[in-house]
């Protein structure tokens, strides 16, 4: 029993990987980015832009931007806030 629920676990979480790597590999090969979004408008220097493409490790390839991402996901590290500029990770413990 103890074996059918260790394989089990196993399977879930290689299941959440191969779902949480198709929808990177998605959302990586699909045109523009975040950086674009966010900062819309011709009044954006470019070097704001660039500074945020390097943060985000959106001026790497897709290997690269994977293995940010992944290590990124391990140390807890979501990103920053577009509604405040703050780390998610400390927006998230100062709700009530």
């Amino acid at each position: 029993m103890l074996r059918w629920i260790a394989r089990r676990a196993v399977q879930g979480v290689a299941i959440v990987w191969l779902v949480a790597t198709f929808t990177f590999v998605l959302v990586a090969l699909a045109p523009g980015d975040v950086v674009d979004a966010t900062y819309d408008s011709p009044f954006v220097p470019a070097g704001v832009r660039a500074h945020w493409r390097a943060e985000l490790c959106l001026d790497r390839g897709i290997v690269p931007r994977y293995g940010c991402w992944l290590r990124s996901l391990a140390t807890g590290e979501f990103g920053y806030s577009l509604r405040h500029g703050d780390s998610v990770a400390s927006e998230r413990s100062q709700q009530p």
